[in-house]
């Protein structure tokens, strides 16, 4: 999810194009939305962030250049940090809020706490991520084989829900999401992308409809706490394979599919639709329902596309002030 992508020498148009679709999908499945009994989240859950990690993986440079890594760490650090503090403002503003509609005394201490230090806010887990996976491939991936730390990348994505360790720096999603960005890399080192759109159309259809089929009755994949008992990490195991199947079929269709591309030059906004839609989304979760406000999911696609539209004004505004 970045937003100038300056480590790679050529984009691909259709994969942004992808990544703003996903970035979408991101946006509206944060939201509150009665879909008629459909379980849309369940869908869009089971493949969302697989492919947002896996572009992720796809997109990060293997070139060792420190003073690019370095500048790149920086600048997701600071905007994670900024927006956590952001995130404990907001949630101070809406606890005034709540407590002035119910006519209840204000404390701001119920919005301070501890946890806030090492507890990634909302969908901010993603940065933190981010940041271990970079790391990692840069300091690993090009000294050992790509196929073996694959296969050590599954491993530790099972044996992680072991560990007692949940949301707290992000653990539990960054071990889970692993092997989707592993993947991404081996994509790109091989160039494995011009072989998966070798496959037959008809292929990638059927994968989905068989993987929808399945994911309709799991639970939202959200690997943010560790296993409870052995059905957890055998859910975590289904659901990773459906993911893993449901990311390259949609990236297969992606690749025979040429309008995607319309949508291309909105796929360098992404970081900033993430981030900024985290504010949105909080505050409407807290709020909107306070005040009796609901919507469907036909309102809810409008409102993630005005969320994104908003954030790619700002991103161009910014970077149009920026150049003067």
């Amino acid at each position: 999810m970045e937003n100038a992508n300056n480590i790679i020498m050529k984009r691909d148009n259709n994969l942004d194009g992808l990544k703003f679709i996903m970035i979408f999908l991101v946006v509206l499945g944060h939201l509150n939305f009665d879909d008629y009994g459909l379980e849309l989240k369940n869908y869009i859950y089971s493949f969302h962030m697989p492919v947002f990690v896996f572009l992720s993986g796809y997109f990060t440079s293997l070139k060792n250049d420190k003073k690019k890594q370095i500048k790149w760490l920086k600048k997701i650090a600071l905007i994670y940090i900024f927006a956590q503090l952001g995130h404990v403002v907001l949630d101070c503003g809406i606890h005034y809020i709540s407590c002035s509609i119910n006519k209840e005394p204000f404390s701001i201490r119920p919005c301070l706490s501890f946890v806030d230090i090492y507890c990634p806010r909302f969908a901010l887990w993603y940065l933190l991520s981010l940041i271990y996976w970079r790391l990692a491939t840069w300091h690993i991936f090009n000294k050992c084989n790509d196929v073996t730390l694959l296969v050590v990348s599954i491993l530790l994505s099972i044996a992680s829900g072991f560990i007692p360790i949940g949301h707290a720096f992000s653990f539990q999603r960054s071990f889970s999401f692993l092997p989707f960005f592993v993947l991404g890399l081996i994509f790109k080192k091989r160039d494995l992308m011009s072989k998966l759109e070798r496959v037959p159309i008809w292929v990638p259809f059927i994968i989905i409809a068989i993987c929808f089929i399945i994911s309709k009755d799991l639970s939202l994949f959200q690997p943010r706490e560790y296993y409870n008992d052995f059905h957890d990490t055998i859910l975590r195991i289904e659901q990773s394979v459906i993911g893993l199947c449901l990311s390259l079929s949609i990236i297969n269709i992606s690749r025979n599919i040429k309008c995607i591309e319309k949508v291309a030059k909105y796929g360098v906004y992404t970081l900033w639709i993430y981030v900024g839609h985290t504010f949105l989304v909080v505050f409407g979760k807290e709020i909107f329902p306070q005040i009796g406000i609901s919507f469907n999911i036909w309102i809810a696609i409008l409102l993630a596309l005005l969320y994104c539209s908003l954030f790619i004004f700002l991103a161009r505004t910014y970077k149009s002030f920026k150049m003067k």
